[in-house]
């Protein structure tokens, strides 16, 4: 995933993702979608490597 530098929308809906931790650190997601996965409150504190750009965010149907 390195590899895709100019990526503005991720959809990682129902993929069982538990964590944000090891996404990489891409600075232009404009749209993140994660619903149906198996994040936590506690997941959310990870967010924080796209809040500067993060537009439109989808977390439904999670453990938070």
């Amino acid at each position: 995933m390195q590899k895709f530098t100019s990526v503005t929308s991720l959809s990682l809906n129902s993929t069982k993702l538990k964590s944000f931790a090891n996404l990489p650190k891409w600075s232009g997601i404009v749209r993140l979608e994660a619903a149906e996965n198996q994040l936590t409150g506690a997941e959310l504190a990870n967010l924080g490597q796209f809040s500067d750009t993060v537009a439109v965010l989808k977390l439904a149907n999670n453990r938070i």
